[in-house]
């Protein structure tokens, strides 16, 4: 199906050329200037078969004709035009690896800059001989009440009452616990009822028998009948002696169903209310001394041994230093820790409030003998062969090392001993950033940045 802008254009093609000679050129000039039977090329046919007549040139058939020949024109110019960028394309190509070899050229050949490195800032101190080095360590112990009781009735029985709770504060020989008393005490009335019969039997047998010696004197009564009137009140004066004791023993029992507080101290645990049925030694109450703390702390047999019952030591808790005293030193050794129990009686000051059970640490001064230096632990560096380095600043301010062996460290600072000489420039802080050789921008500590 022929387009109408197709024929549009043939129709304008044979009746009128000059529009696309003015949008199109010289090439349609030149084509419309030829005759039709040279623009169109010769078609060979198979022998007997023609081509079919052609109908009779009418408007229609030129413009079929003028359409097949635009056609072909239009693919020509597209090739012509692909050419043309393709060829483009192969130009820049060849320009831009041009530039590239003549970039890379000009670099090789140019004479490079050099930059002189920026001298990394670093902090140092001059290092001086000291002949001892205190070390302090530090020893955990438990605090502990210097006293403390489970509270257990002697014998059983109903609690009827306790009179104190956990956390209160109870004074020496105050009463903390009653247990029922109804049983003993009717078992002490029984006894003082029969402690009253016997005084009767007790005075008959006395009558009895100062009749009966006075018939013995008359020599009525047989001295048998006097020996039994003897004997019968010995019998009473014992008996009553044993049921006294039996109510002495009642009376002790009521006496100590009232339990008192053996210290003053406060409570710790309760363990049973009232109501409850007890046996004999069953624990009811815990009760601890407040008033003096001890710590508990073993230590290493050599630090044992240069303690002495009542010496001044110093104890550290949540932050807080306290003197101590030193009460008692174990001559054992604890066998699970392998150390020596030492107790050292704490004296905190106003305001600190220790708690039982918790820790607090033993600290204890040693000195060990020189000479040395002290220097920072981050000043030094992992060496050789267990040995540690330091880094040096010398006057030309290029970082240099010197070995140093460690003796003691305590806290943040180490103290040492090697090569390092009194005056020395040691790099104490900023040292992983440098290494020997290179240059320095050195600063001593505390001074403000340049």
């Amino acid at each position: 199906m022929v387009r109408r802008r197709h024929l549009w254009w043939a129709e304008t093609l044979t009746k009128d050329p000059e529009p696309l000679l003015i949008f199109h050129g010289p090439f349609y000039k030149r084509m419309l200037d030829q005759p039709r039977t040279a623009r169109v090329r010769p078609v060979e046919t198979p022998p007997g078969t023609g081509p079919k007549p052609e109908p009779p040139a009418g408007p229609r058939s030129r413009a079929d004709a003028a359409l097949r020949e635009l056609g072909d024109t239009s693919r020509r110019t597209a090739r012509w035009f692909f050419n043309l960028a393709a060829n483009a394309l192969n130009i820049a190509i060849a320009v831009g690896m041009v530039a590239i070899v003549y970039v890379g050229v000009r670099q090789l050949t140019a004479t490079p800059v050099v930059t002189p490195p920026v001298p990394i800032p670093v902090v140092v101190a001059a290092v001086t001989e000291v002949p001892t080095f205190t070390v302090s360590e530090r020893f955990a112990g438990r605090i502990e009440p210097r006293r403390q009781t489970a509270i257990a009735p002697e014998r059983g029985g109903r609690i009827a009452e306790i009179f104190v709770d956990e956390g209160d504060e109870v004074a020496a020989d105050a009463p903390i616990l009653q247990l029922d008393t109804r049983a003993l005490e009717a078992e002490r009335d029984r006894i003082k009822a029969q402690v009253a019969g016997i005084d009767a039997q007790t005075d008959l047998a006395q009558i009895v028998f100062d009749r009966t010696a006075q018939l013995k004197d008359r020599r009525v009564a047989t001295v048998q009948a006097f020996d039994e009137a003897r004997i019968r009140l010995q019998e009473l004066a014992a008996s009553k002696r044993e049921v006294e004791a039996a109510l002495a023993a009642v009376e002790l029992d009521i006496e100590k169903s009232l339990i008192a507080a053996p210290f003053a101290g406060r409570v710790t645990e309760r363990t049973l209310d009232e109501g409850a049925i007890l046996a004999a030694g069953t624990p009811v109450l815990t009760v601890i001394e407040t008033a003096a703390p001890r710590l508990q702390v073993g230590l290493p047999d050599a630090r044992a041994r240069g303690l002495d019952t009542g010496d001044a030591v110093t104890v550290r808790y949540g932050g807080t230093d306290m003197p101590g005293k030193v009460i008692a030193v174990r001559p054992d050794v604890h066998a699970a820790t392998q150390s020596v129990v030492t107790f050292v009686e704490l004296s905190p000051p106003d305001g600190v409030s220790l708690r039982f059970g918790d820790t607090a640490d033993l600290v204890l001064d040693s000195a060990i003998r020189g000479p040395g230096y002290v220097l920072p632990v981050k000043a030094l560096a992992e060496g050789q062969r267990g040995l540690w380095s330091v880094y040096t600043v010398g006057a030309d301010d290029v970082v240099g090392t010197e070995a140093v062996e460690i003796i003691a460290v305590a806290g943040g600072s180490a103290y040492v001993k090697g090569s390092l000489k009194t005056g020395q420039t040691v790099v104490v802080e900023g040292r992983h950033r440098v290494a020997p050789g290179e240059v320095v921008a050195p600063r001593e500590a505390g001074a403000p940045d340049r």
